[in-house]
């Protein structure tokens, strides 16, 4: 849901312009935990 997210601030982004500030530490968030989230879903379903 997170990479959901991101993908969707970065188009809005390319097509509406510049957002708030806080707007942009969300997407860089969501950026940065997406591949986390998933690198730890993976070394869960790897131990079980």
């Amino acid at each position: 849901m997170f990479l959901l997210g991101a993908l969707g601030r970065l188009l809005s982004l390319a097509v509406e312009g510049r957002p708030h500030w806080f707007q942009l530490a969300l997407g860089a968030l969501e950026l940065v935990l997406s591949p986390l989230l998933f690198w730890l879903a993976d070394a869960e379903s790897r131990a079980s």
